[in-house]
């Protein structure tokens, strides 16, 4: 999986995922094979970064806004 829309989609619909990603953020995105730009840009929060590596639609490739805290139940600072 090297997809950020992707990995986000599983972290929000697999528990064990979501407990991994809970425990090392950092690893869990590795071990996903996302690249280090989309990492870095869940990691220091940067929203405009995270929407880039969501793909054409942007800050709305959920159909919400890319307020993953919400939407996710993940912090990104």
């Amino acid at each position: 999986m090297a997809d950020l829309k992707e990995f986000l989609t599983k972290l929000a619909q697999d528990p064990d995922l979501k407990a991994q990603y809970d425990d090392d953020p950092e690893n869990t995105m590795i071990q996903a094979n996302l690249p280090e730009g989309a990492r870095q840009a869940v990691l220091t929060g940067d929203r405009a970064q995270i929407a880039q590596h969501l793909g054409p639609s942007g800050t709305q490739a959920f159909g919400v806004s890319v307020n993953v805290t919400i939407t996710l139940g993940i912090t990104i600072p």
